[in-house]
């Protein structure tokens, strides 16, 4: 992986077996909305089978638990997943830790400085 100033690591499951149109989809979350965004995901690809998915989730940190279930949604549907562990020191001083927002919110400030070495676009989606 290059290096980005944004990310501490990043997490691959690949999957993707058929040569389709690949749609990058992206999603900014906490471990706790692990479930969430899977089923966003499978809603995702079970309703759009002509299309073939790579997801990307930016994350603070990840459960083994969590990750083990991603690994299995990606070979299961043969799509592939990015899970990439955001570097916290990057928002700091934003002033989120005052307002509704939370630090996770931010992490969509850096979605398309990490995701344009990739694609040159993506959508963005909401686990909630």
């Amino acid at each position: 992986m290059e290096k980005s100033r944004f990310i501490k690591e990043k997490i691959e499951f690949i999957y993707i077996n058929e040569k389709k149109r690949i749609l990058n989809i992206a999603f900014n979350i906490n471990n706790a909305y692990s479930m969430q965004a899977g089923v966003v995901i499978t809603s995702a690809i079970i309703n759009s089978k002509d299309v073939g998915f790579t997801f990307h989730i930016f994350m603070d940190s990840v459960d083994d638990k969590n990750l083990s279930l991603f690994d299995q949604l990606a070979e299961k549907f043969c799509v592939n997943i990015y899970i990439y562990i955001v570097n916290m020191d990057s928002f700091r001083g934003f002033g989120a830790e005052k307002t509704r927002f939370t630090a996770v919110s931010l992490f969509r400030l850096c979605m398309t400085d990490v995701l344009r070495k990739i694609t040159d676009r993506f959508l963005y989606l909401d686990a909630d």
